[in-house]
């Protein structure tokens, strides 16, 4: 008995960590797209507001993953590993190009103070365009793929 409530303990924590990481993405995206066009210089307690925004996110996600296991589920796996392909294409692209450092889908930069994204148009270069397009098509390969084969197991 015991072994059977540790593994609805750890199926029901896996479901809250896969939306609670699709949230903070989510939340980071958004921030990026706000912060970015607008006038932030001198705000000290921008990363205090960045932080909170990124936890009310990630429990939005979570709660929303938990609640609606069936439904989202699916997608939020499909964006998270699109994510996670992207980020990894963009370090092995930032590893050969020595030159360039600045793209926005790699960990540091994305998660990164909001300093970086001042100045959108410099930080977000061609490979980091690309990698945000190939982040979208992994999406939605992934939900295509997910939601076609779930249909054929019902």
């Amino acid at each position: 008995r015991l072994s059977n409530a540790l593994l609805v303990v750890v199926y029901k924590a896996a479901v809250f960590s896969c939306g609670a990481i699709c949230g903070a993405i989510f939340s980071q995206i958004l921030w990026i797209a706000v912060v970015a066009n607008v006038d932030t210089e001198g705000k000290d307690w921008m990363p205090g507001v960045q932080i909170g925004v990124l936890v009310v996110f990630a429990g939005l996600g979570g709660w929303l993953a938990f609640k609606f296991v069936e439904q989202v589920l699916k997608a939020i796996t499909a964006f998270v590993g699109g994510f996670m392909f992207a980020s990894g294409i963009a370090y092995f692209i930032g590893r050969i190009d020595k030159k360039n450092d600045t793209n926005v889908i790699d960990w540091v930069i994305f998660f990164g103070s909001y300093k970086n994204y001042t100045n959108l148009e410099d930080v977000c270069d061609v490979y980091c365009i690309v990698c945000i397009l190939l982040w979208l098509v992994m999406f939605a390969a992934g939900c295509f793929v997910q939601y076609k084969l779930h249909k054929k197991h019902k």
